[in-house]
C-alpha cells in the first residue's frame, strides 16, 4: 500500500508538472507552483525529483513510454510497411490533437533546453524513433519502399511531424490537423512507394 501511494504522489506531481510547464514555460515555471498544483509540499517533489531538469526529463519518460505502447498497439495489427507508415503519421497528430498540453510540453518547451538536457530528452526520444525507423527498414525490405537511407527519411518525417505539431501548437490550434495528417501520410507514403517492386532473395 506504502509503495502505491507513492506511486500515486509521483504520477500527481508530473501531472502537474506537464499543466504548470504548458502554462507557464518550463524556465519561468518553479518547483512550488508544482507543488501547489500537486497540493504537496516544496519538499516533497525533491522526495521524488533531484531537481526541476529532472522532474522535466522523468515527465518525458513517462509520456514518451506511454507513446511508444501505445502506438505498438496501434501498429501491431497491420501487417503491410506502407499501411503502417501512413498510419504511425496519423496517429502521431492524433495524440497532439488529443492531448495538446502534453504536446506543449514535448513539442515547444523542450526546444528551449540547454545542450545536456538536450542530450539526455534525445536519449528518451530513441525508442520511438526506431519504431519508425524499423517501418522504414521493412519497407525496404520487402520492395515496397524505394530503398533510402532509412535514418534519413525518419528525420525528414519526424521533422515534419513535429513542425506541423509546433504550428499548430503556435497558431492556437486553429487549423485542422487531422486533414495535415493525411496529408503527409500522402506524401511520404507516395514519395517512399517503390514503382517497380524488386524482388527480394
Amino acid at each position: 500500500m506504502r509503495e502505491t501511494g507513492r506511486a500515486e504522489k509521483r504520477a500527481r506531481i508530473l501531472e502537474a508538472a506537464s499543466r504548470v510547464f504548458a502554462s507557464k514555460g518550463f524556465f519561468a515555471a518553479t518547483v512550488a507552483e508544482v507543488a501547489r498544483e500537486a497540493k504537496v509540499a516544496d519538499g516533497t517533489i525533491y522526495l521524488y525529483f533531484r531537481s526541476k531538469d529532472d522532474l522535466l526529463l522523468r515527465l518525458v519518460e513517462a509520456r514518451m513510454n506511454a507513446l511508444c505502447r501505445a502506438m505498438q498497439e496501434v501498429l501491431a495489427p497491420i501487417e503491410d510497411p506502407v499501411e503502417k507508415l501512413s498510419a504511425f503519421i496519423r496517429y502521431h497528430l492524433e495524440m497532439v490533437e488529443r492531448s495538446p498540453e502534453e504536446a506543449q510540453v514535448l513539442i515547444v518547451e523542450l526546444r528551449q533546453s540547454g545542450p545536456d538536457l538536450k542530450r539526455e530528452l534525445a536519449e528518451l526520444m530513441r525508442p520511438y524513433l526506431a519504431m519508425l525507423q524499423r517501418i522504414l527498414e521493412e519497407g525496404i525490405a520487402r520492395g515496397v519502399m524505394r530503398p533510402l537511407d532509412p535514418r534519413a527519411v525518419r528525420h525528414a518525417i519526424f521533422g515534419a511531424l513535429d513542425e506541423v505539431a509546433l504550428a499548430w501548437l503556435l497558431r492556437g490550434r486553429r487549423f485542422d490537423l487531422a486533414q495535415n495528417a493525411e496529408q503527409l501520410a500522402e506524401l511520404f507514403v507516395g514519395g517512399l512507394a517503390q514503382t517497380s517492386p524488386r524482388s527480394t532473395p
